[in-house]
């Protein structure tokens, strides 16, 4: 329902190429924001399941991407106030080394959530098409 990152569709925040409704990661669907195999109630991302966007292995209040747990998504191994995803810290959801107001993904910084080189206003993930 929320966020496909690779080949469903969605209807804002379109990962890879083609369209979901809202963040659906990868093959299988959730309620809001499954990332790749799992089906959480958000943002489970690889296998395992917690109530906001677990992303690989553990469980974390709020979206934790990988191994760490911090309060509000914690990507890889930091801890930042909401959604670092690497190893920086920014306010909301730096996903790899830049810092950006709102979920930056990777190098560059967009208003809200650029995952990977473009900058767009909603969730670019990575070169195709976002709100």
């Amino acid at each position: 329902m929320r966020e496909s990152r690779y080949d469903d569709i969605t209807m804002g925040e379109s990962r890879y190429d083609d369209i979901t409704m809202l963040e659906s990661r990868y093959d299988d669907i959730t309620m809001r924001e499954s990332r790749y195999d799992d089906i959480t109630m958000r943002e489970s991302r690889y296998d395992d399941i917690t109530m906001l966007e677990s992303r690989y292995d553990d469980i974390t209040m709020c979206e934790s991407r990988y191994d760490d747990i911090t309060m509000c998504e914690s990507r890889y191994d930091d801890i930042t106030m909401c959604e670092s995803r690497y190893d920086d810290i920014t306010m909301l959801e730096s996903r790899y080394d830049d810092i950006t107001i709102c979920e930056s993904r990777y190098d560059d910084i967009t208003m809200r959530e650029s995952r990977y080189d473009d900058i767009t206003m909603r969730e670019s993930r990575y070169d195709d098409i976002t709100m």
